[in-house]
């Protein structure tokens, strides 16, 4: 530990975040954000330096190694500010109510993400990336460091009025508007597949250029939603370009599988390499929906591929998944997934002889010069990304492939591999839990069902306490963090999910007792939607809420389809009635931004059929028996989002009839020990005791 005076300690080697543990050895004088280090802010007059980032962010490594490991740089953060380091993965609310200041000032964000900000935490000025030295057009620390510190001392009014207009601005988006009308038209679902064709890339595949995310969630949305609309053909299409086109580039990693964050193309050939787990899980749910909707084993045989990568790379020992892994090794981004020609065909050329092994390169597009250009500086470089022409399998570049990966995986593995983040996040493991539920489901592999529940008892005794509420993040043996709306709403949405997979009831259960947590913690009672961050984060300088989706879906849209599955499995109304207050509360935003609030309009859209009477189906199998298995393949074989599927049997019926009382007047025929009830659009149909009349109900129904 490091310090340019005997206060000034810098303190990150207490914490258990990998990210500030990056910068424990700065000569700046980091502190954690608390109560305490605002206080002390606050005793001393100065501002506060915030430092916003994550471990495997590429960018955040560029200035930590430039300006945070400099001497001159840390002598003026020392002097003037309190400088606070801040993981985005851990405290997401904090990340959450900066970045929605950055856009407010300047209308861009990223990170790593630089703030200055009142003792408060009021921010008055916000970056990004900083240079130590500025350039033309941008300014370097050395130079706006003494500048900031000018201005607090001499200029203050200034300072505190634009750090007051942040505020009220920010107030303004969550602050009850008698302007707000509170519609939610049916025509606001099409009206978002209109604006989603309009940014559709027709020869890539994805949304807009570069640099392009995979945006899972937009894809599975286009999956869930387009039979709900005339011409909803084109967009199914739409969706297996995208995925056709990613999983041909250079986003997937061909010989350890799992997707890259991001490409910075538009042909998604050359990724930001970082991988990070709610990518892949995101992504699991996204093939496997795929797959349930066409029936093409490409989608399956890829989710399992992304499952494996997962389970081997990113899979705690003691239970749950690893955040990500880095972009960088040996201080070089993607080195470790990078290939020359001669390395690669030398490792081939044993197995299936020169000619072979040369073509194989040729077909992921390897070339003795190089493939690729650096995104930043645009010089050539002399190595290789993998990727293959699109719509070719992994047997068409060759009937060996799957031998010949796992020699080039095997000494690949020689190599330093990234550094791997190693806290374990609740709500993107919720993420990753669910995907594994679904795909277990509709696989039909009870390998998959295994390491769900393992997951799922992973997460209820590491990151819950007595009391039931949940710790965002756990690392190397402690729980710490209190959950997030996200972390919430991302276990409620994989409980039901793994009820749906295992249909045992306990996780019903679980769902219902979180949920009751929410509304105590989270709940604006008078707004009728969620904070981010919950009561006891009496730190927080301001409870941000959030409509619109990031990276993953927004917790407010999820815990809104949360309330309308628990309302038609519980038939309680207030599920229903907090389901309305919340798509009121944000109804005209969805279309002021409609894809950016795509989560919440597929969440609205659901409750208006529901309110309609023409989408929601629940199905009910009743019995123990070889007919109601039958029955349970029969409903799982199809793609039915949103259907409630529920099963009464001997082992949970008691449990289950407390969950969803409804079921208690349901009952096996006595010929075949076994009944489905079928009901859609507010009528229940006649039971049905053989999978032969399932198929059928199942035929008719709409949608």
């Amino acid at each position: 530990m490091r310090s340019n005076d005997s206060d000034n300690l810098n303190e990150l080697s207490r914490s258990n975040s990998p990210y500030l543990l990056q910068h424990a050895n700065n000569p700046v004088a980091w502190r954690m954000w608390s109560e305490q280090t605002l206080g002390e802010a606050k005793s001393r007059d100065i501002p506060l330096f915030i430092s916003i980032g994550y471990s495997t962010c590429h960018w955040c490594h560029v200035m930590a190694r430039e300006s945070f490991e400099n001497e001159d740089v840390a002598r003026l953060l020392n002097k003037g500010f309190m400088p606070v380091k801040i993981d985005r993965e851990e405290r997401p609310d904090l990340d959450a109510f900066y970045m929605d200041a950055a856009l407010r000032i300047h209308g861009s964000g990223g990170w790593p993400l630089t703030i200055f900000a009142t003792p408060e935490g009021r921010p008055f000025f916000t970056a990004t990336y900083l240079p130590r030295k500025g350039g033309p057009g941008r300014a370097g620390l050395l130079d706006l460091l003494p500048e900031i510190s000018r201005l607090w001392k001499e200029e203050r009014p200034r300072v505190l009025a634009s750090a007051e207009s942040v505020i009220e601005a920010l107030k303004g988006n969550t602050d009850e508007s008698s302007s707000r009308s509170g519609e939610f038209p049916r025509t606001r679902l099409s009206g978002l597949f209109e604006r989603l064709s309009e940014t559709f890339d027709p020869e890539w595949g994805g949304f807009g250029g570069a640099p392009k995310f995979p945006q899972a969630h937009l894809l599975n949305f286009m999956l869930e939603h387009a039979r709900d609309i005339h011409g909803g053909e084109q967009y199914i299409a739409m969706v297996e370009k995208s995925l056709e086109m990613m999983r041909a580039g250079g986003i997937y990693d061909h010989i350890g599988f799992g997707f890259h964050r991001y490409s910075t193309d538009r042909q998604w050939r050359i990724p930001h390499f970082e991988k990070m787990l709610y990518d892949q899980g995101q992504l699991i749910l996204l093939f496997i929906n795929a797959r349930s909707l066409t029936g093409k084993t490409e989608y399956a045989k890829t989710a399992r591929e992304i499952i494996e990568f997962c389970c081997r790379e990113l899979a705690s020992p003691e239970g749950g998944f690893y955040s990500a892994l880095d972009a960088e090794s040996e201080g070089e981004e993607g080195k470790y997934y990078l290939w020359s020609r001669k390395e690669f065909i030398e490792i081939l050329v044993e197995m299936v002889g020169e000619d072979e092994a040369s073509a194989t390169a040729d077909r992921f597009g390897l070339r003795e010069e190089g493939n690729w250009s650096d995104p930043v500086s645009g010089k050539s470089m002399e190595s290789n990304i993998l990727h293959c022409s699109p719509g070719s399998s992994d047997s068409e570049v060759s009937s060996d492939w799957d031998d010949l990966r796992r020699a080039l995986l095997s000494r690949r593995n020689e190599r330093r591999s990234p550094s791997t983040d190693d806290k374990i996040l609740a709500d993107w493991n919720a993420l990753m839990l669910k995907a594994l539920a679904r795909a277990a489901r509709v696989l039909e592999d009870s390998s998959l069902l295994r390491k769900a529940l393992e997951t799922e008892e992973f997460l209820r005794t590491r990151l819950r306490a007595n009391d039931g509420r949940v710790f965002h993040s756990y690392r190397a043996g402690t729980a710490s963090v209190g959950g997030h709306l996200d972390d919430y709403a991302f276990l409620i949405s994989a409980y039901l999910e793994l009820y749906h997979s295992s249909f045992d009831a306990q996780f019903l259960e679980q769902a219902l007792s979180l949920s009751g947590i929410v509304d105590e913690d989270f709940l604006d009672s008078e707004r009728g939607d969620y904070f981010l961050a919950s009561r006891e984060k009496r730190e927080v300088p301001f409870r941000s809420k959030h409509l619109y989706d990031g990276a993953i879906p927004s917790g407010t849209s999820v815990m809104m389809d949360n309330l309308l599955l628990l309302f038609r499995i519980t038939s309680d109304s207030g599920f229903r009635d907090r389901a309305e207050a919340l798509l009121k509360a944000w109804a005209d935003e969805t279309d002021r931004a409609p894809i950016a609030s795509t989560s919440f309009v597929a969440a609205g859209h659901y409750l208006l059929l529901g309110q309609e009477g023409s989408g929601e189906r629940e199905i009910v199998v009743v019995g123990d028996g070889k007919e109601s298995e039958k029955m349970l393949r029969e409903i799982n074989g199809r793609f039915m989002p949103g259907a409630v599927v529920l099963k009464k049997d001997a082992a949970n019926e008691k449990l289950l009839s407390q969950c969803a009382p409804f079921t208690r007047e349901y009952h096996a025929n006595e010929d075949t020990g076994s009944a489905a009830y079928v009901c859609s659009g507010f009528i229940c149909r006649k039971p049905v005791s053989r999978v032969e009349e399932l198929r059928r109900e199942l035929d008719e129904l709409p949608r």
